[in-house]
C-alpha cells in the first residue's frame, strides 16, 4: 500500500452532510418546496418592493439553473453574489437602482439559511483527530461562497487542522478541473502521489483527482457502481469513518 504525506478532503457530503430536509419548507404556487427563497425575498423587498414572490421565485430558480449550466459547461465557478446579479437581471432591476453590495446582502441571507442544513456527523471528528496526528490535511470544495464554507468548518472546531481550505468561489474554477487540484498541491509543496483525495462524487472528485495523478478514496454511501469512463477509485468507503481502517492496514 502506498503511504501518503497528506489527506485532501472534499467538503460537502464528505466531511459535512448537506441535509435538504432541514431547509426551510415554503409554499410556492400551491406546492411545498424546500428553499431559502422566501427569506431572501424578505431582504429583497426591503430595497425593491412591489415584486410578487412568485416572480422573484421564478428568477431565483432561473438564476440557479443558469449558474449550474455554466458551471457544468465551463468548469467555472459562478459565485453566490454573481448568481444574485443574474436574479436581479432577470427581474430587470438595474444594479445602480440598489445599493452596490445588494447582491452580497442577498447571498448572505441565502447562505445563513442554507448553512442550517449543513451538519457535521459526530463520527467524523474521531477520524479527523486520528488523521491530523499522522497526515497534513487540506480541503478542496466546489462551493460558491467561501466565507460560508469556512464558517461551517469553524463550527466543527476543526478549521485550524486544515493547512489549506481551497474553495472554488475564490479560485474561479471547479472540480474536476485539474487546476484546482494542481494549485492546492503546489501551495502545499506536494507531488500528486504524496496526497490521497477523499470525496463522494465520481464525476467531480474521483475523475478530477485521478486526472492529476492522485490516489482517491470514494465515499460511496449508496453502494453505487463505478460507471464506464470513470477511473476506478483506489479505496471505496461506505462511510468516511472507514478511512482509518483502510489506511491502517
Amino acid at each position: 500500500m502506498r503511504s501518503y504525506t497528506a489527506l485532501i478532503f472534499d467538503l460537502f457530503d464528505t466531511l459535512i452532510d448537506f441535509r435538504r430536509d432541514l431547509m426551510p419548507l415554503i409554499q410556492v404556487n400551491g406546492a411545498e418546496v424546500r428553499s431559502t427563497s422566501r427569506h431572501v425575498y424578505d431582504q429583497f423587498t426591503s430595497v425593491c418592493p412591489g415584486v410578487p414572490f412568485e416572480a422573484f421565485y421564478a428568477a431565483f430558480m432561473d438564476g440557479y439553473r443558469e449558474a449550474e449550466q455554466i458551471r457544468a459547461r465551463e468548469l467555472r465557478e459562478i459565485t453566490a453574489e454573481d448568481r444574485f446579479r443574474l436574479v436581479l437581471s432577470k427581474l430587470r432591476i438595474p444594479l445602480d437602482a440598489a445599493p452596490s453590495d445588494f447582491p452580497e446582502w442577498l447571498a448572505e441571507v441565502h447562505m445563513a439559511k442554507l448553512s442550517e442544513a449543513m451538519m457535521f456527523p459526530p463520527e467524523n471528528l474521531p477520524l479527523l483527530e486520528w488523521a491530523r496526528a499522522r497526515y497534513r490535511l487540506a480541503v478542496i470544495s466546489n462551493f460558491d461562497h467561501a466565507p460560508t464554507a469556512r464558517r461551517v468548518l469553524e463550527r466543527t472546531g476543526t478549521v485550524g487542522w486544515f493547512e489549506q481550505v481551497v474553495v472554488s468561489a475564490e479560485e474561479g474554477v471547479r472540480k474536476p478541473h485539474r487546476e484546482i487540484f494542481v494549485r492546492t498541491l503546489t501551495r502545499m509543496g506536494l507531488s500528486p502521489h504524496e496526497a490521497l483525495f477523499i470525496g463522494d462524487s465520481l464525476d467531480i472528485d474521483i475523475a478530477g483527482a485521478k486526472g492529476v495523478g492522485m490516489d482517491v478514496a470514494w465515499v460511496n454511501r449508496n453502494g453505487a457502481a463505478v460507471r464506464d469512463g470513470i477511473p476506478a477509485p483506489d479505496y471505496t468507503l461506505a462511510r468516511l469513518s472507514e478511512l482509518r481502517q483502510k489506511l491502517d492496514r
